[in-house]
């Protein structure tokens, strides 16, 4: 879905982002990544060279905070969980694409465990 250029964000809104996950498998050495589609509150504005959204969203059971450049809502940050979804998926393939070929493996999509 396309975003038009009236489409803002307020406070209060929930949005859509992905970012990117590391979590452990035992007995492998090392951090293993994901993209992961996350929920988040606009909470505030905080304006410097530019205007951030301040998102609060829950991962891994704690509270993380996020600044996105407002001018990048629907570019970055979205109104619906499809079209982060879709950044999510696209995010992994490009990795899939780029280091498939040397690990052997393809990155995990947790949004197809969910669906099972």
């Amino acid at each position: 879905m396309e975003m038009s250029k009236k489409q803002k964000v307020n406070i209060g809104d929930t949005v859509y982002f992905v970012v990117e996950h590391y979590y452990h498998i035992q007995d492998k050495a090392g951090a293993q990544m994901e993209y992961l589609p996350v929920e988040g509150t606009v909470v505030e504005f905080v304006v410097g060279g530019y205007k951030e959204a301040k998102i609060r969203s829950v991962i891994d059971g704690g509270v993380k905070l996020f600044f996105l450049k407002v001018s990048d809502y629907g570019k970055r940050f979205y109104p619906s969980r499809e079209e982060a979804l879709a950044a999510a998926i696209r995010a992994a393939d490009s990795y899939d694409h780029t280091w498939s070929e040397i690990t052997h493996e393809k990155i995990r999509r947790p949004w197809e465990v969910e669906a099972q």
